[in-house]
């Protein structure tokens, strides 16, 4: 059974369950033409494990990639290259690949001094465990399998409500509304299942992690019930969306929202390609897992070359509210040349200075580094070069801030990027309207509008740290004139959709 709390909160939540729900055929045509969400998420730093000293960091926004290449010259100097606009179908992305030069990081940046030219391309083929890279530049071709990296433990503690969903043959769909709570100390998962549909139920397994994603492995007990199941999911500040089979579901999704606070680290928040929008020509990576960040500086040196460092183990050393501090070592690397085979023992490293970066909640963040005694401060910005889609029809959750209730909704939604419209259903407000333009930042969408519903209810609100895959979304729910909390949404269609 659903909690319930102050009536404040959303106009006495209604403790029923909706088990059937109304579906909204409103926005059908659009959503078949404009749909482009993320089959699978590319967002990472992504290495070959038996050559260490090479790396590709991607960034996916809707159907587009824009990829870092971070390698050797033949001088043995570092070199990068970007292949700013990869894109294309389901799983592989193709595109042009940039040498650019520029004026030394150490001295004022000119944008007009930058120069561009194309030396090749890229394609990079995705699945569900690995990537294949390959690129020209040059006439030298080279193709690589390459994994995401994991260097820090991510986490799925805490208290969530959402739904699993699986799409069978003939049209049956199979819908679970759950209410779980979740203990994960980095080797061990627990998922204790606390609804009607699933009571007395307790599903164990191995905590796994393959970059940005957390997986689980094991086994559940239930009073009439045991067996084996699995979950991979991708964590967001505000819960978590991804894949779950086990029990009564042999393969579906799942989506659930956070009745406890928002997770604003440790979870890919930061996870960012960094500018300032005026200094076009260089940049900063950043992937975060757990409480580190793992950062890659690419700019030019004093004869204008390409030349990147990287700050792999950026720590959190101070929180103010949403504005964090990471701070570490910076490093420069030279190497085997990509054109050949690589050793990773010719590989040398050495400290070059220190990096420090402060994020904020509006999307900006300050930037300190230093290289060989020359000190720079930027102020950088998430770089959004590709709207995320929205657009679907899900089953979801309305859930209030302290665990003081949440209900169930049907949700469907018609994302042009520039406007959003979403309507939901709930037992306690009928059918509720709600317009906003899009914004985005870096992949974090923020929808402000106003929303009206049949049951005579209206006013602003605010969709923030609204994240969305090919399984579902979550997303910060704030809505005037008494509700604060979150919401998320489990994608609901055909199997050939999927993964």
């Amino acid at each position: 059974m659903a909690t319930t709390g102050p009536a404040a909160t959303w106009k006495a939540f209604d403790v029923r369950r909706i088990r059937s729900f109304i579906f909204i055929a409103l926005f059908a045509l659009s959503q078949a033409a404009f749909a482009t969400y993320q089959r699978r998420n590319a967002t990472d730093l992504w290495i070959d494990p038996a050559e260490s000293g090479w790396g590709l960091n991607i960034f996916h926004q809707g159907n587009t990639l824009f990829a870092s290449l971070f390698v050797y010259g033949a001088d043995g100097q570092p070199k990068w290259y970007t292949g700013s606009a990869l894109t294309g179908g389901s799983d592989v992305f193709t595109g042009g690949l940039v040498e650019a030069s520029g004026p030394w990081f150490g001295g004022a940046f000119d944008p007009a001094a930058v120069s561009r030219r194309v030396v090749g391309s890229m394609t990079f083929t995705i699945d569900e465990q690995s990537a294949k890279v390959q690129y020209t530049i040059d006439g030298v071709s080279v193709t690589k399998q390459v994994v995401r990296f994991t260097f820090a433990p991510t986490s799925l503690d805490g208290t969530f409500v959402g739904w699993r969903y699986e799409r069978q043959s003939g049209g049956f769909q199979v819908n679970h509304d759950e209410n779980m709570s979740i203990t994960d100390d980095g080797t061990h998962v627990t998922l204790v299942a606390l609804t009607s549909t699933n009571i007395g139920c307790t599903w164990t397994g191995t905590h796994g992690q393959n970059g940005q994603y957390e997986s689980v492995a094991g086994t559940y007990t239930c009073p009439d019930d045991a067996g084996s199941w699995s979950m991979k999911v991708d964590p967001t500040t505000e819960g978590f969306t991804g894949l779950f089979s086990g029990g009564d579901m042999q393969f579906g999704r799942i989506a659930a929202a956070r009745r406890d606070a928002s997770r604003m680290r440790g979870n890919g928040y930061r996870n960012a390609l960094w500018f300032p929008p005026d200094e076009s020509g260089w940049g900063l990576n950043t992937i975060e897992q757990g409480d580190t960040l793992f950062g890659t500086l690419f700019v030019y040196d004093a004869q204008r070359r390409p030349r990147w460092y990287s700050a792999s183990n950026l720590q959190r050393s101070d929180i103010s509210g949403d504005t964090v501090t990471y701070a570490g070592a910076l490093a420069e690397s030279t190497g085997p040349y990509y054109g050949t085979s690589f050793n990773p023992a010719a590989v040398a490293r050495r400290i070059v200075g220190s990096m420090t970066l402060t994020t904020r909640a509006d999307g900006t963040a300050s930037l300190s580094y230093s290289v060989d005694g020359v000190a720079v401060q930027k102020t950088v910005t998430r770089y959004t070069f590709r709207k995320n889609e929205f657009t679907g029809t899900y089953s979801g959750h309305f859930a209030a801030d302290n665990d003081a209730g949440h209900e169930s909704a049907s949700i469907n939604i018609d994302d042009r990027g520039d406007s959003f419209i979403m309507q939901t259903v709930t037992a306690a407000n009928g059918t509720c309207s709600y317009v906003a333009p899009g914004l985005q930042m870096g992949h974090i969408r923020i929808m402000k509008g106003t929303f009206s519903c049949t049951s005579g209810r209206s006013g602003n609100f605010t969709m923030s740290n609204a994240t969305v895959s090919a399984h579902g979304f979550t997303a910060r729910l704030q809505m005037d004139p008494s509700f604060s909390g979150r919401m998320e949404g489990v994608r609901r269609g055909n199997v050939a959709d999927w993964p």
